[in-house]
């Protein structure tokens, strides 16, 4: 019954990595275009875009948000890996430290979700400067972004408890570089 909730949960995020890929690949396309747009306007045309700063600043705070949470799920963050290779040599030991340190992230991203989702609602009547919307809409990112990588987190968790870890040091399947 757990095996199944995880293979299932498993597939979930795999189509969730899936939206979050494609939502990585348009925001960046997005800031590209925002960028060279204020180039060519401020270059060629001597005329600056009052926005493009601006539009260009949020994108990078939900571009690394999301990128965050899809590089979690890949064991894409800084880790110790002579650490790991020494205790992928006694399992059960393995099994027990991976478990409390993703126990302990859960724990700080609680608190990270909780914390910039309150932040964010008391921004909320704040304007910004040029585009005059709410920075309630800038500042969700972390809290969405928190919450994408508590799930992502989550999956690693079930993982190695189930013995599904497949993300180990030697012979790591999938990267970020297989984009």
């Amino acid at each position: 019954m757990f095996n199944s909730f995880v293979s299932l949960y498993n597939k979930f995020i795999g189509y969730l990595n899936i939206l979050l890929k494609w939502l990585i690949i348009l925001l960046l396309f997005v800031l590209t275009v925002v960028v060279l747009m204020q180039v060519f306007f401020r270059y060629v045309m001597f005329a600056s875009l009052p926005w493009s700063e601006e539009v260009s600043r949020y994108l990078q705070i939900w571009l690394v948000m999301i990128a965050a949470a899809y590089g979690f799920s890949y064991g894409e963050h800084i880790e110790v890996k002579f650490f790991k290779e020494k205790l992928q040599e006694k399992p059960l030991l393995y099994k027990v430290i991976t478990s409390l340190i993703y126990i302990l992230l859960l724990l700080v991203l609680y608190i990270f979700v909780t914390y910039s989702f309150d932040f964010a609602s008391r921004v909320e009547f704040q304007r910004t400067p040029a585009l005059r919307i709410s920075m309630l809409w800038p500042t969700l990112a972390l809290p969405v972004g928190g919450f994408l990588m508590i799930l992502q987190v989550l999956k690693l968790l079930l993982n190695v408890i189930t013995g599904r870890d497949e993300y180990k040091v030697a012979g790591k399947d999938e990267s970020l570089t297989d984009f």
